[in-house]
């Protein structure tokens, strides 16, 4: 005789994010904290036969930026899964993902435990295929990018094109990787492409510096693709 759910036992399921409040990065609490809460309280609305707990791992006194969350990301799960972590609970580990995530990467596989990363994309997991068995994530292919790009120059019948990469100390590195991709994509479309890297980091060289990449730009094309924290006027 089959069994109905209500026989079935509720699943426990426990998911942590390790992160830190700050705003060096679009990667900190103060930023993706609110989207995590409205998601799980979706989801323990809509999947009524789990229990579904979230928690944030911090050390208030340590884990301040992206750099420090790098090098004490692994001590802080550590110290979760073998110390504080429910015995018999299916265990998650959910973060936007900043410069840590191969160390994350080698505790989730080596626990066999789900990473899911909300910003990080999939030509970080694709160059560690072989060692990423338990990590998806669910933002865009950054081929999808390139693409879309393409599409938009080709629709408008622009050809030549310039691609200006603003460097920022402070930045998160996905605008990097994002110019990178679209680079490539439109090199291999055979467009003419210009890509120009702002170095300076005081205020009045940053200036000065784009305001000069942009005056060449305008003598010979009309596209301009920035990648850039702060963008440009």
């Amino acid at each position: 005789m089959a069994r109905n759910w209500e026989q079935f036992s509720v699943y426990d399921i426990e998911i942590v994010t390790p992160t830190y409040c700050g705003t060096d990065s679009l990667m900190s609490l103060n930023y993706i904290g609110p989207s995590y809460s409205t998601g799980i309280e979706v989801f323990r609305a809509t999947s009524t036969r789990l229990n579904v707990t979230h928690r944030t791992l911090m050390n208030t006194n340590v884990t301040t930026d992206c750099l420090t969350l790098l090098s004490n990301v692994q001590d802080v799960l550590a110290r979760w899964y073998y110390a504080e972590k429910r015995k018999d609970s299916v265990p998650v580990i959910i973060t936007p993902g900043c410069l840590e995530l191969n160390y994350v990467n080698q505790l989730a596989r080596g626990w066999d435990i789900l990473l899911l990363t909300t910003v990080s994309i999939e030509s970080t997991i694709r160059a560690y295929a072989s060692a990423a068995s338990t990590w998806i994530s669910t933002s865009y292919y950054p081929s999808n990018c390139g693409d879309f790009y393409r599409q938009f120059l080709l629709r408008n019948n622009w050809t030549t094109i310039s691609l200006i990469l603003d460097i920022d100390t402070n930045g998160p590195p996905i605008y990097t990787t994002l110019a990178m991709t679209t680079a490539n994509e439109l090199k291999e479309q055979s467009f003419n492409l210009t890509i120009w890297t702002r170095q300076s980091q005081k205020s009045a060289e940053i200036t000065a510096e784009i305001d000069a990449m942009l005056l060449t730009v305008r003598t010979f094309c009309r596209g301009k693709f920035q990648f850039s924290l702060k963008g440009c006027n």
